[in-house]
């Protein structure tokens, strides 16, 4: 007869796959029990793509953002009024 400390209801593992229960159900030491258990719903890829997607579009934005500020003042764009140069 098994421990009833050690056995893991259906409905907490339900949507794991037998390999994946055997291996929970292997980590448990004696009385200790399983309170919840799954896996993620979200591939960790597409996170990692989306924010490496985040990060390159903010970084291009700043480029950009620098690139007309070098050339605004390169330009004389952002004098100041009342300087004396017309």
């Amino acid at each position: 007869m098994t421990d009833p400390a050690l056995t893991v209801p259906d409905e907490i593992v339900g949507g794991l796959s037998d390999d994946l229960r055997g291996r929970v159900k292997s980590e448990l030491e004696p009385g200790e029990r399983l309170l919840w258990a799954s896996v993620p719903l979200v591939d960790p890829e597409r996170i990692a793509f989306g924010t490496a997607l985040g990060l390159l579009s903010a970084v291009a934005f700043l480029l950009f953002a620098v690139a007309g500020i070098v050339w605004g003042a390169k330009n004389r764009i952002f004098r100041t009024f009342g300087d004396g140069h017309s």
